[in-house]
């Protein structure tokens, strides 16, 4: 099998984490939520140049990012938190310069 990746053309992973609601119904929500974001800044590092644009949003390079996705996958199926995926084969121009993007987790 070739080193290269499958889909040549994609570069990033969109990432994007539920974040969720607290409601009568699911009271314990907010507790799991905190647990993922902590469990994931305490035990992994994401590779350079991985963006966080907000607490449930990241941008991961496909070439050095696949650990960190796997980890944060992992993290948020525990805790029982959708992830939505998007594969991009540039950073958009909306995504590169937000107000708030932080350089890690």
């Amino acid at each position: 099998m070739s080193d290269s990746l499958i889909v040549p053309n994609v570069k990033y992973v969109l990432v994007i984490a539920s974040t969720p609601v607290k409601t009568p119904e699911n009271p314990g929500v907010i507790e799991k939520w905190n647990n993922f974001l902590g469990i994931l800044e305490f035990n992994e590092m994401p590779p350079p140049n991985t963006l966080r644009i907000h607490n449930n949003i990241w941008v991961i390079p496909i070439g050095t990012g696949f650990p960190f996705l796997g980890s944060l996958m992992k993290y948020a199926a525990d805790a029982e938190i959708p992830i939505r995926l998007v594969f991009l084969e540039e950073i958009p121009d909306w995504i590169k310069n937000p107000f708030n993007a932080k350089k890690k987790p």
